[in-house]
């Protein structure tokens, strides 16, 4: 049986460097806009399980959720600079793109001997990983297996099989339009921020697998690895080595230079970029999403007592002026993509049926609470 890397296997390895690295800095730039974790979703201030800012805003009577955001660095975070809109929508381009490379990668491991690579066939495959962890501990190198050593292929199985259902499960729990249609569905990993934390453990659970894979790679020969995943060949001559060595170098070079030319043409031309990443998004969010209709439906003891304060008033001219004089002359417009445009007075609001309802609300931030 000859497991050489076929180039569709090659191919996607490479696309999932890629977007999965698109996926890590955009991801970055989204944990930026709430750097707090929680595994509840009143998200109280003190009630997170780690938090990635020093700030400690309640300790202030006077701020919002806004002061909270971490404005992290363009050199670690897809824009940067606390552009948390933008960094969503390279995460969700990101997202279309690691997805599709997933399947193609799926198609050609079912319909070759690939999934021999992945999928354990016998129950000896646990003691014999047992053994190969023993042999990495004392940092030797197990003998390889067909093709793998048993831990490596375990550790794929579980990577491809668990892991990236779970972080696509995870991400999409935390989809309003989702959750709200399906509100059982986020309450499988403990609610939205359940899931959040849980998206971002996975993410750093991708980060490791990608550390120790190259570390096994040098381990195991870095060229001769090489030479396999760039040119699929298992035995290889000095020359070939040589090509791979290049081939390899010239896309690094080029996947650093991708994310450089993102990063930059985000900060200097962020509207631009917006528009382009929509025509990705918005179709997509259009047909799966917008069509679902929220069936939430909420106790009253599930309402959020203290909620987090978000917001504060313009500041602007235009609304000092409103305020002086009661916001007399005021209206409220109603417009877009409605049936019938309207132009509300204050009064004319205060004279409208009122509606209760208990709701959750989920803010573009990524924190949440139940309110009436």
């Amino acid at each position: 049986m000859d497991l050489g890397f076929p180039l569709g296997i090659r191919l996607t390895h490479a696309f999932n460097l890629v977007f999965l690295t698109l996926l890590i800095r955009s991801g970055i730039e989204i944990l930026g806009g709430h750097p707090m974790l929680y595994f509840n979703d009143h998200c109280r201030p003190g009630s997170e399980w780690i938090r990635f800012t020093s700030k400690r805003m309640f300790r202030n009577l006077r701020w919002t959720a806004e002061d909270e955001k971490e404005p992290y660095t363009p050199w670690l975070a897809l824009p940067g600079r606390d552009n948390l809109g933008l960094g969503r929508f390279w995460h969700f381009v990101s997202v279309v793109g690691w997805l599709m490379t997933g399947l193609v990668y799926l198609l050609v491991l079912f319909t070759s001997e690939q999934w021999h690579r992945l999928v354990p066939t016998s129950a000896a495959v646990f003691h014999e990983a047992g053994q190969a962890a023993v042999a990495y501990l004392r940092l030797d190198v197990p003998p390889p297996g067909n093709p793998y050593n048993a831990l490596q292929q375990l550790t794929y199985f579980v990577l491809v099989f668990v892991l990236a259902p779970l972080q696509i499960n995870t991400g999409l729990a935390m989809s309003p339009a989702l959750a709200g249609r399906f509100q059982w569905f986020p309450r499988l990993f403990g609610g939205r921020q359940g899931a959040r934390s849980l998206h971002f453990v996975g993410l750093i659970v991708f980060v490791a697998f990608t550390v120790h894979h190259v570390a096994l790679v040098i381990a195991h020969g870095l060229v001769d690895g090489l030479a396999a995943i760039v040119l699929g060949e298992q035995t290889a001559t000095a020359g070939e080595r040589a090509v791979a060595v290049a081939i390899a170098l010239t896309f690094v070079t080029a996947l650093v230079a991708l994310h450089v030319w993102a990063t930059r043409r985000s900060l200097v031309q962020p509207r631009a970029v917006q528009v382009a990443l929509q025509r990705i998004v918005d179709p997509l969010q259009a047909r799966l999403l917008q069509p679902l209709t929220s069936r939430q439906s909420y106790r009253p003891e599930d309402i959020t007592q203290d909620p987090r304060p978000n917001g504060r008033p313009p500041r602007n001219q235009a609304y000092v002026d409103l305020a002086e004089r009661s916001f007399a002359g005021w209206t409220f417009e109603v417009g877009g993509l409605v049936a019938r445009p309207l132009s509300l007075t204050l009064d004319e609001l205060r004279r409208l049926q009122s509606e209760h309802q208990i709701t959750q609300h989920k803010c573009i931030q990524g924190w949440s609470y139940t309110a009436a």
